[in-house]
């Protein structure tokens, strides 16, 4: 398969003093596989937590990306929630902590020959250019107040788990940011020639993918 070129714009914001995003990726003969994940700012170990998931999540769709494509949406759902929950469960059992604190939310895009897997918990959205123009393929989830959203260690994750497939070539671009770009998720600002001086508030990242 033609491999997607990656760029990533990566930044702490004005009031932040780290950003919690962390974000991996996987790349062989015929599949690849980006993960973005950014870590409650009011939870001592969602950072922790975030890297344990996105490496854990890489080797989970690897190992089953053939069934997570074809089961029924609601199966592939329920069992991606049933193992991001038991994983941080067990780490948490692991390294005595809080299994809440381990909270992030995550935004995973995987590709193999023709086809795509996307999966989305929480804030943050995945953008396709498709024709010139710019869609949402998955969208941001919050809360019963916008300024909450779902987590990796959410009660009923398999609710909140928002899972994509299709063909991969039915887009020219893929973009995946976080929700520090902001409501309008400051698209414009991605393809500027500003050098990456971006003066948004909070900590930010963004993949875009393009072959």
């Amino acid at each position: 398969m033609e491999k997607y070129r990656l760029s990533v714009l990566h930044g702490k914001g004005k009031l932040k003093k780290e950003n919690k995003d962390f974000y991996h990726c996987y790349l062989d003969s015929d599949t690849q596989v980006f993960v973005l994940l950014d870590g409650a700012s009011s939870l001592v170990n969602s950072r922790k937590g975030a890297e344990h998931l996105a490496k854990f999540i890489i080797e989970f769709v690897l190992d089953n990306y053939e069934d997570i494509y074809t089961n029924s949406l609601d199966r592939s759902q329920r069992m991606l929630a049933v193992n991001i929950y038991n994983e941080l469960y067990h780490l948490a059992e692991k390294e005595d902590m809080d299994f809440e604190s381990l909270g992030s939310t995550l935004i995973c895009l995987a590709f193999k020959e023709n086809s795509y897997i996307s999966l989305h918990i929480g804030d943050g959205v995945i953008l396709a250019e498709k024709g010139g123009e710019l869609l949402t393929l998955s969208p941001a989830s919050n809360g019963m107040l916008k300024r909450y959203t779902y987590l990796s260690t959410s009660k009923n994750l398999s609710k909140h788990v928002k899972l994509r497939r299709g063909k991969s070539n039915d887009y020219e671009k893929y973009i995946l940011l976080t929700d520090g770009f902001g409501e309008s998720f400051a698209v414009e600002k991605i393809f500027s020639d500003s050098k990456g001086e971006y003066d948004f508030v909070d900590d930010y990242t963004a993949f875009i993918l393009e072959k």
